[in-house]
């Protein structure tokens, strides 16, 4: 069993034990919440989530999350994807 905690945004994390190891992905996804939400139906079972806004984003905030993968509209009304594109190489992001 695992442990939960909300983060500063007020998502429930999760945190396996180590019983529970199994592989697992962590996919960031920025823009609107609630859209973004629709979205995680589309991705494997065992996928962790972290949803956020573009406007909360920092390199810090990356990097502590560690994705594996980032999700985001290419252009909504706060930002599109190339300025989303330039915080990740700013972060030196790896991902996908």
């Amino acid at each position: 069993m695992g442990s939960m905690r909300q983060n500063i945004f007020g998502d429930l994390i999760a945190h396996p034990d180590a019983a529970d190891a199994a592989p697992r992905r962590m996919v960031l996804m920025v823009g609107d919440p609630q859209r973004m939400q629709m979205l995680k139906k589309y991705f494997p079972q065992r996928t962790g989530f972290f949803l956020i806004e573009f406007s909360d984003l920092t390199p810090d905030i990356l990097k502590s999350i560690a994705p594996d993968s980032v999700v985001a509209p290419a252009l909504c009304a706060q930002f599109d994807c190339l300025e989303l594109a330039e915080l990740l190489h700013r972060a030196r992001f790896k991902g996908r």
